[in-house]
């Protein structure tokens, strides 16, 4: 079989479940970009196909197959004979950390219906070797714009949690100005990149590293949420802050 020869709501969903190796339905439709049920249509048509396999039990889930993984990669252009491991989104985080990650795109999707999500991952390294929790890249208010999660547990003190988000909003909005830079030197500047820097926290976290957030870049938004409150979000303002 070629990769070709597969639907696209099944290759998509093939090549999330390559990413993470093992999933939730949800998590796999969140990352493929479809709703649960599209998913989970497309994922019985693959086990048929033996390309995933279904692990029953309490928390049944999704494993990719050999011929799966093989089919996944040969999509992206990779040689059979090449060692290749840059496909795999990392898997630090456990629990509910890791599940907010996977589910980000899918929260994107519900808190703001009119922005549009093209592609996302969750716990992917980016340079300068920092890893968000998750990044989405599409388009909100007809900017460009990199959607970048941190997920907060808070088991730290408050004087190391304001230094750590200070730093990883520093380094989101390094990462997102070498694109905007980019830019400068094409035909258009409409292509500069603007940034979502969201925080999924407990309140008393939030409380706490909101304080960090101010003098922002017109490029810039800043949004923090309960992360026990799936699918809503603050309205962003770019160049501000919001809870």
């Amino acid at each position: 079989m070629y990769a070709n020869e597969l639907p696209e709501r099944e290759l998509a969903c093939l090549r999330a479940l390559a990413r993470l190796e093992t999933a939730f339905t949800s998590e796999i439709a969140s990352l493929a970009g479809m709703s649960i049920p599209y998913a989970r249509q497309a994922l019985i048509a693959l086990r048929k196909q033996r390309l995933v396999y279904y692990e029953s039990g309490d928390y049944p889930f999704w494993k990719v197959s050999r011929p799966g993984l093989s089919l996944a990669l040969r999509s992206w252009n990779v040689p059979p004979s090449m060692k290749f491991s840059f496909y795999k989104e990392r898997a630090r985080s456990q629990g509910r950390h890791k599940r907010d990650a996977r589910l980000w795109p899918a929260w994107l999707r519900r808190a703001w219906p009119h922005a549009e999500i093209w592609s996302a991952w969750s716990e992917i390294s980016v340079p300068g070797r920092i890893i968000p929790d998750a990044l989405a890249w599409g388009r909100l208010e007809d900017r460009e714009t990199l959607f970048w999660l941190e997920v907060e547990s808070g088991k730290a003190s408050r004087t190391d949690l304001q230094r750590k988000m200070t730093q990883r909003l520093s380094r989101a909005v390094v990462y997102a100005n070498q694109f905007s830079l980019c830019a400068e030197h094409s035909l258009s500047a409409e292509h500069s990149l603007s940034l979502v820097f969201a925080v999924l926290a407990p309140p008393w976290v939030r409380e706490t590293v909101a304080q960090v957030f101010h003098n922002l870049p017109q490029s810039v938004s800043v949004v923090l949420t309960d992360w026990k409150d799936f699918g809503r979000l603050a309205t962003p303002k770019w160049g501000e802050a919001r809870w």
